[in-house]
């Protein structure tokens, strides 16, 4: 019995001994694992130079964009607009070409309130502080979020980004560059270094696949139209939106369809639906893209002939006692004073100030 006793201690002895030997040697091995991602070397980062961040800088523009028109209800608004940032990246002579987003340099782009142009200029800021006015602005087919401008910079010489259009590597580095909705001075840009975090090719609405960069490198708001650049400086995409901390940049490979780009004479802008022309102040822009003068079909206001317009010969006018001839309203010799319209066959006028009555027979504003 005692020698059964004997035995079973000496093999409980033995079961702690491995164990515990066991458990040394697991926590060694830990030990030295985590020694290993302790003290092992990280790999080799490559600088990107200050040359290299210089000669970025030299290619960013400040774009400034400006429009005059009206709403869809008639008013009137003035010097709207907004900027942002673009890239030099080619030249023709003393022609420059800067890429840029379309919503930097197209008010209705992304719905904002912009029925009717009735002027607007595209204009760049570059580095020495020069303005240079934009002759020609190009948009992305596809209803993309990217537009070129040609600038003649009159003889002035600046330098142009090199291009990269092989494919990018997720973990390459790159730079960020572009101006902040706050610059005000063409010198306060911001530049920010990063690694690219993903690649994607996004779908747009009308079915065409565009790869799209992502980065960590952090873009200030209102700093669309800026380059996103490698280590080298060449340029690699264009800064067009966020999603949360993470910048997102249009691959620069879509300047390989720049052929397709539209662009509309002078005296027309550019929409989805085609080139519309700019309208006269006095005139508004009907349903059918036109350009309509007062009255055709549209506003209530027009000018009414006086008496020596040989309008007044005609028996459909009445002679009013303001020395002007007015269409009947409703009965012979009944007219509408000015300020009203005829409105199923009864004058109408509008009790808000400074509105007009349309004729459909509502109240809006019009200067």
């Amino acid at each position: 019995m005692e020698e059964t006793k004997e035995l079973i201690g000496e093999r409980s002895r033995s079961v702690f001994i491995l164990l515990l030997f066991g458990l040394i040697l697991v926590l060694g091995m830990l030990y030295l694992i985590i020694g290993l991602i302790l003290f092992s070397p990280l790999p080799e980062q490559k600088t990107i130079s200050s040359e290299t961040l210089n000669d970025v800088e030299d290619t960013i523009v400040w774009v400034k964009y400006r429009v005059n028109g009206k709403h869809r209800d008639g008013s009137y608004f003035e010097n709207a607009g907004g900027s942002g940032s673009g890239i030099l990246y080619g030249r023709e002579g003393t022609n420059y070409l800067v890429i840029t987003n379309r919503h930097v340099v197209d008010c209705t782009y992304h719905s904002v309130s912009c029925y009717q142009r009735l002027n607007e200029t595209v204009s760049i800021r570059t580095l020495d502080g020069k303005l240079h006015p934009a002759s020609r602005v190009l948009f992305a087919p596809h209803n993309l979020d990217i537009a070129i401008l040609e600038v003649d910079t009159g003889g002035d010489e600046y330098p142009t980004a090199h291009l990269r259009l092989e494919e990018i590597e997720r973990g390459e580095e790159v730079i960020a560059v572009g101006y902040p909705r706050f610059a005000k001075g063409f010198t306060e840009f911001k530049t920010s270094q990063g690694v690219v975090t993903e690649k994607r090719t996004i779908i747009t609405g009308e079915g065409f696949g565009f790869e799209a960069i992502s980065s960590d490198a952090y873009t200030n708001f209102g700093s669309s139209g800026g380059g996103l650049f490698d280590s080298e400086g060449k340029l690699i995409g264009v800064n067009t939106w966020k999603a949360g901390e993470t910048s997102v940049a249009a691959s620069i490979r879509l300047l390989n369809d720049a052929d397709d780009y539209h662009y509309c004479k002078e005296g027309y802008y550019f929409t989805n639906e085609g080139c519309i022309k700019y309208c006269a102040r006095e005139q508004v822009l009907g349903k059918n893209g036109k350009c309509q003068s007062i009255c055709d079909s549209f506003y209530c206001e027009s000018t009414i002939p006086n008496i020596d317009d040989e309008r007044c010969a005609d028996e459909g006018y009445v002679l009013g006692n303001d020395g002007y001839c007015h269409q009947p309203c409703g009965f012979d010799g009944v007219y509408c004073s000015r300020g009203s319209i005829c409105y199923k066959n009864r004058c109408s006028s509008c009790s808000e100030l400074d509105t007009y009555l349309f004729r459909d027979g509502t109240c809006r504003y019009y200067e």
